[in-house]
């Protein structure tokens, strides 16, 4: 793996290192619907204007799995942002 693209997912997967992570203000009212697409296993994709509460509420199901066992090599969470997708290579 390119060395930029392993620092990228690392820095956004901080459970994968048993480092702490915040769970910001708490948006679970969203979570019954968005649970609905992990129980069956869909790729969930959350897009919309900046600064909603997008990343918090993916936080927040992602310190929920972890806490009821889902193994944290199983969770995956990254940002597109152009400008780092430019600097990512694909072997």
């Amino acid at each position: 793996m390119n060395p930029s693209t392993q620092m990228a997912l690392e820095s956004q997967n901080p459970w994968w290192f048993s480092k702490s992570f915040n769970t910001g203000i708490n948006r679970l009212h969203m979570f019954p619907e968005i649970m609905q697409y992990l129980i069956a296993k869909e790729v969930l994709i959350l897009t919309g204007a900046r600064r909603t509460g997008k990343s918090t509420i993916v936080y927040q199901i992602i310190d929920h799995l972890l806490h009821s066992g889902t193994e944290k090599e199983n969770i995956l969470y990254f940002i597109i942002r152009l400008e780092l997708l430019n600097t990512l290579t694909i072997p």
